[in-house]
This record gives C-alpha cells, structure tokens and sequence, in this order.
C-alpha cells in the first residue's frame, strides 16, 4: 500500500467485517451499471485521501456513492468532462486523474484540490468551507425518506461543518482534508446512512 494511493481492493477488507458491505456493495455496483441518473450530484464525493485508514474507509463509501451516480467514465462522457474540467482547474496530473477515475485515492496536494473541485461542483465544499446542507441535500437521495437515515447524515454534517470551522490553516484545499477527516471519524454514522 505505499505505492502514493490506496487501492480500493486494499481498503475493503477491513469494512466487510462485521457488516453488510459485500451486499451492499454489489447494489451499489449494479445501480453503477445502470447509469442511473438520479444521484448525479453525489460525483464529487470522490475524495482524496492521507494515509491514514479512517480516511480511507471514508474514501471508499464515496467511492460507493460516486458509482451510483455515474459508472466509470469509461461509460460516461459527463463524467469524463467533469473529472477533465476539475483535472484543468487545480492543474492535477494525469496520475491523478488516472488514480481517480480508476477509483483510488489521490494522495497529493493536486489530486486532493481535484476533489475539492468536484465537491465544489456538488455544492459539499462553497468558497472553501464545508456546506452542510449543500451535504445534506447531496446525500439525501441515498436516506429514501428513512427519518433516521436523514438525521445521522444531519448529525455528520453538523460536526463537520464545526470542525471545519476550528481548523483555519488557510492552506489551499484544506477544507477538503479536514471534511474527509471528519468522516472518517464518523464513519458509523454514514453507514447507518447508506444502509439498505
């Protein structure tokens, strides 16, 4: 695992454990397949990831998510120009951009300000801060109504949006970083959220 990224095979064992996340992630790979459009703003939950585990478990979630919204941009034009537009706009690499569109997780500074370019897109990051309920809009499809569902991804966006809040460094795409941090430490709470 120390080749720059986490592959996502490297990742999904330890998420598996103890929960439904083969079954889970098998529905979320057909609705991938199935082009389905209806969660098309959730794309720029890909995210970038530091080494550390948490994130990664995170990364792949959004991973997840991202596949519902859009396949690989193989299949789908549109997310080939949003990834291009972003790749342009924060001058990432074609590594990175390769990293990200094979679903693995960038590790430099290029490749995390690509994805915060993607959350800007979905309304998850506004003027380089965290939207919680530009968060909350984006994700809500993935509730289906289930009141409980939508008040653990309220609850996670709340403590994002804090913890955004206390980390000024001014270093660029920082926001990113720390709202992937975030979720990582609330990594239960976005399970209950996508659970079927």
């Amino acid at each position: 695992m120390g080749g720059g990224h986490y592959s996502v095979p490297a990742i999904i064992y330890p998420l598996t454990a103890g929960m439904r996340w083969k079954s889970a992630f098998r529905a979320i790979l057909a609705l991938f397949r199935s082009g389905s459009g209806k969660i098309m703003r959730i794309m720029s939950l890909f995210q970038p990831v530091d080494v550390r585990m948490k994130w990664a478990r995170f990364a792949l979630f959004f991973v997840s998510i991202v596949a519902v919204a859009h396949g690989s941009s193989k299949e789908n034009p549109r997310l080939e120009a949003w990834l291009r537009n972003c790749q342009n706009e924060t001058g990432a690499s074609e590594d990175d951009f390769q990293i990200i569109k094979s679903r693995k997780i960038p590790t430099s500074k290029e490749g995390v300000c690509m994805v915060e370019c993607l959350f800007t897109k979905l309304h998850i990051i506004d003027n380089g801060q965290f939207n919680q309920r530009g968060f909350v809009i984006t994700f809500s499809p993935i509730a289906r109504g289930n009141l409980k569902k939508l008040a653990a991804l309220k609850e996670v966006a709340a403590l994002c949006r804090a913890e955004v809040s206390a980390v000024q460094t001014g270093e660029q795409c920082s926001a990113t970083r720390t709202v992937l941090d975030c979720f990582g430490k609330n990594m239960d709470k976005l399970a209950i959220a996508k659970k079927p």
